[in-house]
């Protein structure tokens, strides 16, 4: 069974507070202090895996005060806590066989308000350089650069066995996303997307991004990752 689940605002705290620094302190000496790390692990990340995903997209649909209430160095921490394996959230959000596939569907459609309601109001000195590339600068863009390469949320994308139905409306996310956002990193990272599924899905992801293409006011440095992406050739970050 699993153990009763923590209220949001409770996993939420934990999430941007204490779970990356539980996730790279490495297990404690301590007896005390490894009591109570085991304990933390157990009580916010392993309770039933349907209100993990309800957790999430409450998360990406309305992120609250994080902004306001976070520090940049804080937010790119809980965000790649978030979205790594150390912690494996968005594994159990996404669990094929504990959650149910609308419940994929939402959890990647809600991504798309994560990214214009709070990812895209974080990045690139939170909006004062909206054109910049500022991924090798700041560790926030670079978290949010990244996000698609952490091992979690790109499964559903890439694993059309296990998830049939989600890469149609994930793409439409995207796609959204992408018209949607302001900032170059947040763009950035959904042309990181992008070039990720084009191998799967080639002719779709080359209509997205011809449709941007489009565009006559995108920075430099975007206009030659989309057409990198559109061809399938990622760039690892810092490359």
């Amino acid at each position: 069974m699993s153990p009763t689940a923590p209220s949001f605002d409770e996993w939420l705290t934990y999430c941007f507070e204490q779970g990356h620094a539980d996730a790279t302190a490495g297990f404690p000496e301590d007896d005390r202090e490894k009591e109570l790390y085991l304990q933390r692990r157990e009580r916010f990340l392993h309770f039933d895996k349907e209100v993990v995903s309800d957790y999430v997209e409450r998360l990406f649909l309305k992120p609250g005060d994080l902004v306001e209430r976070y520090p940049d160095g804080t937010l790119a921490e809980g965000i790649r806590f978030l979205f790594g394996t150390s912690s494996g959230i968005l594994w159990d959000a996404l669990d094929e066989l504990a959650v149910k596939e609308p419940r994929h569907i939402a959890v990647m459609r809600s991504l798309g308000s994560f990214y214009t309601g709070f990812l895209d109001r974080v990045c690139n000195g939170r909006g004062d350089s909206p054109d910049r590339d500022m991924v090798g600068d700041a560790p926030v863009d670079a978290a949010v650069h990244g996000i698609w390469e952490m091992g979690c949320i790109e499964v559903p994308l890439l694993a059309p066995e296990r998830y049939p139905n989600v890469a149609v409306p994930c793409l439409e996310m995207l796609e959204h996303a992408l018209r949607s956002c302001r900032t170059a990193t947040c763009k950035g990272s959904i042309l990181l997307a992008l070039g990720h599924a084009q191998v799967l899905h080639g002719p779709e992801v080359q209509m997205i991004i011809d449709r941007y293409l489009k565009r006559s006011s995108e920075p430099d440095h975007l206009v030659r990752m989309a057409h990198q992406a559109r061809v399938g050739h990622v760039q690892p970050i810092g490359s």
